[in-house]
C-alpha cells in the first residue's frame, strides 16, 4: 500500500488523522477501548470497519 508515516509519540499533530482512527485504518476489525470502573467494563471508544448490518449502538444496555 506504499504507506510511510512518521509521527512522533504522544504528539497528536503529527498523526494525518486522531490515533483511534489512524489505527484502526491500518487492519480490519472491530476495536474498542476499555476501561474498568466500579466493577464494570465501561466501553470508552470503538471503531467497527468490517459489517455493514452492526453497530456500536447495539452494545448499549
Amino acid at each position: 500500500m506504499d504507506i510511510d508515516h512518521s509521527f512522533t509519540f504522544m504528539d497528536e499533530t503529527t498523526l494525518p488523522y486522531g490515533p483511534m482512527e489512524y489505527i484502526t485504518r491500518q487492519a480490519q476489525g472491530d476495536f474498542v477501548v476499555l476501561d474498568q470502573r466500579d466493577e464494570m467494563l465501561w466501553m470508552d471508544a470503538g471503531m467497527v470497519t468490517t459489517q455493514a448490518d452492526w453497530s456500536l449502538d447495539f452494545t448499549s444496555a
